[in-house]
């Protein structure tokens, strides 16, 4: 009896075996990543001011690997076939550092739990990080990113400086290769200048005495 069932296991695996081969490839997934393409890294001075780095609220439509697109303002859809190589959340966080690295000045960007007197907190929100399509999903899109920033100073919790930062990239084409693109240089402008203006910020900015 054991025997014929695992006779009979065997027929049907190779039953299946041979039917997996009927059903269509799905068509690979294309990923890609952006907030690359910085200067090499500067070394920031020995004066530098550490600016702890607060929460980073990004838009949740567009935070995960999918793409957000957006037609004449009124729809949201997402970029078929095409993914981020990593949610686009964490790749900007990544981003935001490397801004800072390249960016040397007055600023030295700091985590949770890393040492050092920290007399400011960078706290940022990305409402949009998106492709807009305001004349229809064939022409060619614009890339948008925007970044609002908000450096809170510490112990007292006082505004010290805010921004809203900007970057519109219109493509020449409607490819994916361009849209990525479009949203690496939209990422490294807006970045660059946030990091530029906190160091600008932090240079205004006593720093705390050591003990």
């Amino acid at each position: 009896m054991r025997a014929m069932t695992m006779a009979a296991l065997a027929v049907l695996a190779m039953g299946l075996g041979g039917c997996i081969t009927v059903f269509p490839k799905a068509a690979p997934v294309q990923l890609y990543a952006f907030g690359t393409d910085f200067p090499a890294t500067a070394p920031v001075g020995p004066d530098a001011v550490n600016v702890m780095l607060g929460h980073v609220d990004f838009e949740r439509a567009a935070g995960g690997d999918r793409i957000l697109s957006v037609s004449g303002g009124l729809q949201d859809a997402y970029i078929a076939d095409s993914r981020w190589i990593s949610p686009a959340a964490i790749l900007f966080q990544e981003a935001l550092t490397r801004a800072f690295s390249a960016s040397g000045g007055h600023a030295r960007l700091v985590k949770a739990g890393e040492t050092g007197a920290t007399p400011l907190v960078l706290q940022i929100d990305v409402p949009a990080f998106e492709v807009l399509y305001p004349n229809g999903p064939s022409a060619p899109p614009t890339v948008l990113v925007q970044v609002h920033a908000v450096l809170v100073g510490v112990p007292d919790r006082r505004v010290v400086a805010e921004r809203t930062f900007t970057s519109r990239q219109q493509l020449s084409e409607n490819r994916m290769g361009g849209i990525a693109k479009g949203f690496d240089t939209a990422t490294v402008e807006t970045l660059s200048q946030l990091a530029a203006w906190t160091s600008e910020a932090a240079a205004a900015t006593p720093a705390p005495a050591r003990s």
